[in-house]
């Protein structure tokens, strides 16, 4: 009699399957880990742009109170008259910066308890004029402006071409921001930049009219009417 042969079957090994388990998510720990990182640098570049926007909206409050403040304390008095620097500079050439558009205040009668007399220069209304007392500089509006930030440019004036720079360079309003600075525990924490413009001084009124010879002159065409009557 021939001895049973007795088969067994060992079980298939499972090793492939854990591999690619283990392998599974390892990657998928990985994107993890990858979307955490960039959440948390997008999150991180939005809260320094919004402090850094929040500073800067700050800043031109600050800058909004002191010009506020400075043109109470300068043109209050009932003794003092504004115009612009554009009535005492000849006519700048439009591809020439100028600060013709700043506006000084003097003193239009005697004030011995303020040691002005009529007629003195007060001060210029823009941030970087060095103020209303001893640190005014007096030949402000002579100075060209070569750098600093534009309050008053594209935007505001006209660009024809538009290349983002204003046709009449001469009537932009540019403030130097060395002279305005922000200062926290002695280090710069930021700058400011004002400038307080003359609604009263839109239109010059010392501009040469050329007379039109097509239109007849009213005195003549009262004359017209009287004499067809």
């Amino acid at each position: 009699m021939l001895p049973a042969v007795i088969k067994i079957n060992k079980p298939r090994s499972k090793g492939g399957f854990a591999l690619l388990i283990s392998l599974s998510l390892m990657a998928f720990v990985l994107l993890l880990i990858l979307s955490i990182s960039t959440l948390v640098q997008v999150e991180h570049s939005s809260a320094q742009i919004s402090i850094k926007r929040l500073e800067a909206e700050l800043n031109a409050y600050l800058s909004m109170q002191i010009a506020l403040g400075e043109l109470q304390k300068t043109l209050g008095p009932d003794q003092r008259v504004s115009a612009t620097a554009g009535l005492f500079l000849p006519d700048a050439e439009p591809t020439q910066a100028s600060r013709s558009n700043i506006v000084g205040v003097w003193a239009s009668a005697d004030q011995a308890s303020l040691g002005q007399g009529k007629g003195d220069l007060i001060t210029w209304l823009a941030s970087d004029s060095g103020g209303s007392g001893i640190g005014l500089k007096r030949d402000y509006f002579e100075v060209t402006p070569d750098s600093g930030v534009t309050l008053v440019g594209v935007g505001s004036l006209p660009d024809q071409n538009e290349d983002g720079i204003a046709d009449d360079l001469s009537d932009q309003v540019i403030i130097d921001l060395t002279s305005s600075t922000i200062e926290v525990n002695g280090r710069t924490a930021g700058n400011y930049a004002w400038w307080i413009g003359d609604e009263g001084t839109k239109a010059r009124i010392n501009l040469d009219r050329e007379p039109d010879l097509d239109r007849e002159p009213a005195k003549s065409k009262q004359q017209a009417v009287l004499e067809a009557g």
